[in-house]
């Protein structure tokens, strides 16, 4: 289990008290041509999936 929590000291978010809307932009956002907070820009749907 040490290991493991090194990991997650190396590679956690700091999420505590914050909403998972303010952690990453949500999927049905971004199908509706919301910008990402990930990068800026809209995100384009996957080969394959529906939009609406």
């Amino acid at each position: 289990m040490v290991p493991l929590a090194l990991v997650e000291l190396a590679l956690g978010v700091k999420a505590e008290g914050r909403s998972l809307e303010d952690l990453a932009t949500p999927l049905s956002a971004e199908h509706a041509g919301v910008p990402s907070q990930r990068g800026g820009e809209t995100a384009t749907p996957a080969t394959g999936a529906t939009t609406g």
